[in-house]
């Protein structure tokens, strides 16, 4: 009975919290958690009952309940029997491709930052500030604008380079826009993409992304790359090297690739990745998503109620639900089941991984993918703290914003999720989300639900 009553007791205090936040500002607000389980992500223990002061949007403070003076203006937020973490980032999406509409549904999982991987500058900047003024709701954006890539027909926001001097243009290009870094993709020739290597350092903009063709991973890392996407590219060489020697099937070419890219290879391009500070971005719930591509059940996601019109119209011209051979399939789960043993050698030699979904891929979305991705590094051997991390201290980390975001301190941005249940029990768990702070605002569950139910309506109405 008096459980019910601290629940009955915390969901009041929170829909006042919303009535409070919604007529004051959060840089003028003081408000606390108390009695909440503090999970931190610097890898100590959670730490039970304590108290979260929040002030003009920051952590004023953080200790054992009774220890820290509450202020008596403030309002006191009842987390009896609830876990903190910190806010989430999801370092690989193209909100381009997801739309407006894809934006509040970040904040409704529990993601509060995104790094954008390319897409629309224009659209970018608008949406960053707009979030900022607090027109429209939206997690925190980093982003590259257009990729730099070589020749490709029909591919959107990219600048094409085919010559040492275009890349070094390019650079300058993106530097005079203020993008955030610079994204490379994997056409850019050899020369071009040294040159905009020295180019990026020369200007002092980080660059990031796919490892071109004809480029080694540990030539990337090398270059001053900061972090490389998508496991797959891991075997880019062994799959180009089978189809030039006229390997007869898509599916034998996997096949080869996965047995010529041994772990003695791969534990020693993880120690230089390690070494040179080369983040990696797995993206397996992409992969995952791209293998369900012609499961009837992916046609039932409920999920697929949040997606424009606009964006299934994308996911058919690029990523089409073709069937398949029985042969390929396999191959692709067999491949598959490999990245999970690499990235538990990422994790071992000391690879900062990062949680990225790649949202624009067919069957990835908005907010929800990332938990799905937290899931597959646990499956892939990190444990739920080190899956944590990799969402949160790891890329404030890569972002040079460990001392503004990714822990929970005093001092820090209170960018905050509150769970009803342990995620380093069950890292699932960080998808029970009883509510989310951006900058210090409080989002309580009635909040998160109205967001959802908006975001279903505008993605009908596109």
């Amino acid at each position: 009975m008096q459980k019910l009553q601290r629940i009955a007791a915390l969901s009041l205090l929170l829909t006042c919290s919303e009535l409070l936040t919604a007529s004051r500002p959060a840089q003028d607000a003081t408000w606390a958690l108390t009695h909440v389980t503090v999970i931190d992500a610097t890898g100590t223990p959670a730490r039970p009952d304590m108290t979260v002061l929040i002030r003009n949007g920051r952590i004023a403070d953080v200790g054992k309940y009774g220890s820290i003076e509450i202020p008596k203006q403030a309002q006191v937020v009842d987390a009896t029997g609830k876990w903190l973490v910190p806010g989430l980032w999801d370092m690989h999406v193209h909100l381009s491709l997801a739309s407006q509409a894809s934006l509040p549904l970040f904040l409704a999982n529990g993601i509060t930052g995104v790094r954008d991987m390319g897409g629309s500058l224009y659209d970018l900047k608008q949406w960053r500030k707009r979030i900022a003024e607090g027109t429209i709701r939206g997690p925190r954006i980093i982003f590259s604008g257009p990729y730099v890539d070589g020749p490709k027909r029909g591919a959107p926001h990219r600048v094409t380079v085919t010559s040492v001097t275009q890349a070094r243009e390019a650079v300058q290009k993106l530097k005079k826009l203020e993008v955030d870094f610079i994204k490379v993709h994997n056409a850019i020739p050899r020369d071009a993409y040294f040159a905009l290597a020295d180019a990026a350092r020369q200007a002092q903009i980080s660059f990031a992304g796919h490892v071109p063709r004809g480029v080694s991973l540990t030539e990337a890392s090398d270059s001053g790359q900061r972090s490389i996407e998508h496991v797959e590219v891991l075997f880019q060489p062994y799959a180009e090297q089978a189809r030039h020697r006229g390997t007869a099937s898509e599916a034998t070419v996997i096949e080869k690739a996965v047995v010529a890219y041994t772990d003695a290879e791969a534990v020693a391009q993880f120690r230089r990745l390690a070494k040179n500070g080369t983040s990696y971005v797995p993206t397996l719930i992409a992969y995952q998503a791209f293998l369900s591509r012609t499961d009837p059940a992916a046609s039932q996601d409920p999920r697929l109620k949040y997606v424009t019109p606009a964006t299934k119209r994308y996911w058919d011209k690029w990523f089409p639900a073709e069937s398949q051979s029985a042969e390929l399939v396999q191959q692709r789960r067999v491949l598959f089941q490999r990245f999970f043993r690499l990235v538990r050698l990422m994790q071992r030699e000391g690879v900062s991984i990062l949680a990225g979904s790649d949202l624009g891929e067919r069957n990835v979305y908005p907010g929800f993918s990332l938990h799905d991705e937290l899931s597959l590094l646990v499956k892939a051997g990190l444990t739920p703290m080190e899956a944590l991390q990799a969402a949160t201290r790891n890329a404030a980390a890569y972002l040079g914003k460990l001392d503004t975001f990714g822990t929970i301190a005093t001092g820090k941005v209170a960018d905050l999720v509150l769970l009803d249940a342990n995620p380093l029990e069950d890292i699932g768990h960080t998808r029970r989300i009883h509510a989310v702070v951006v900058g210090g605002t409080l989002l309580p569950g009635p909040t998160l639900r109205a967001i959802l139910a908006d975001a279903e309506a505008a993605a009908k109405r596109q």
